[in-house]
């Protein structure tokens, strides 16, 4: 059984600073410094409003797997701007014990492994962290995605 939930999200657009100001404005206690606005660009030039849909599918998955459902049900992995967002205007999520991830960009390290965004909390300090991407997401993650957009 998959788990859903929906919240509307302003996503401002701060031109080539967005990712480094919605990492203040979201309040992250600690941050890995890969993310950056020079690793995860976001190129918008005007603001706008998203529903982002929060998954949590209760059982060990692959990307893979994520992605495919996504692709199913019409809808597209959250950007890096869109889950900070979304953690600035609802932050008792983040706060919650969960791990939030965003598929929708990747990083890469020098080894050309894949990384993704995760916020999440451990011992009340709010992270924004990279996780690879690549094998199994446990039952505490939630995937960020949008329709349509």
């Amino acid at each position: 059984m998959t788990d859903k939930y929906t919240f509307g999200v302003r996503v401002p657009c701060l031109g080539r600073t967005t990712i480094n100001q919605l990492l203040q404005v979201s309040r992250q206690n600690w941050v890995t410094s890969e993310i950056c606005d020079r690793n995860f660009p976001y190129r918008r030039l005007t603001p706008r409003e998203v529903n982002i849909d929060l998954f949590n599918f209760g059982r060990l998955m692959a990307v893979a797997n994520i992605l495919a459902e996504f692709a199913r049900r019409e809808i597209r992995p959250t950007n890096v701007a869109e889950l900070l967002a979304l953690s600035a205007q609802f932050p008792s999520l983040q706060n919650s014990c969960i791990s939030i991830v965003s598929l929708g960009n990747n990083w890469h390290d020098s080894f050309r492994r894949a990384h993704v965004v995760c916020l999440d909390v451990c011992r009340g300090v709010r992270r924004a962290r990279l996780v690879c991407r690549d094998g199994l997401w446990g039952r505490e993650c939630w995937f960020g995605a949008v329709c349509g957009g």
